[in-house]
């Protein structure tokens, strides 16, 4: 692996805060899975839980690589209000990147992306192949049970809940690359 290569790639895009890890600085956990079936939204989108692998399965698909790329973006942000406009541009570009990592002959990468799927003004799929973007289709850290907050965390990386008082929000992307 080329990682001045790479860079070069990643140097074309507005990313500028972004680490290189291993698998082994990923926290797999299945309580991160549960949390999305109950507590979050998205449960049942194409790119969502329960239309994953099992947490078993997506720890095992992590150990194949030897690297994965680590965006970090923050955001500033008024409680209970969500930009999707730069969600949707975030998803855009992240997804450009990969393509490009990919086309420059890094055929194993593959992006988890900062959120669920936000492609659509308003997802309608009833499942994976209903989908209007399945080629654009990708799942968040958090639906293949990645520990966002104990991954970063032991990166020294901040991120915190949003709470009443909190202005700034840390949204994490992974790459994986091989």
């Amino acid at each position: 692996m080329n990682q001045s290569e790479i860079e070069k790639i990643i140097a074309q895009f507005p990313f500028k805060e972004y680490q290189w890890i291993t698998p082994d600085d990923i926290v797999i956990a299945q309580w991160v899975r549960l949390k999305c079936l109950y507590g979050c939204g998205e449960t049942g989108r194409p790119a969502c839980p329960p239309n994953l692998p099992s947490i078993e399965s997506c720890r095992e698909l992590i150990r194949e690589y030897k690297t994965i790329l680590m965006f970090h973006f923050q955001k500033e942000v008024k409680y209970g209000e969500y930009s999707k406009k730069w969600a949707k541009d975030l998803t855009r570009n992240m997804l450009d990147l990969e393509k490009k990592i990919f086309l420059s002959g890094y055929y194993k990468t593959f992006l988890l992306n900062t959120s669920s799927c936000n492609l659509c003004k308003e997802c309608k799929a009833e499942n994976k192949t209903s989908c209007k973007h399945l080629d654009l289709l990708r799942p968040c850290p958090e639906a293949v049970g990645i520990d966002v907050f104990g991954t970063v965390r032991k990166l020294n990386y901040p991120i915190e809940v949003l709470r009443e008082d909190s202005s700034v929000m840390n949204r994490y992307a992974f790459i994986l690359v091989e």
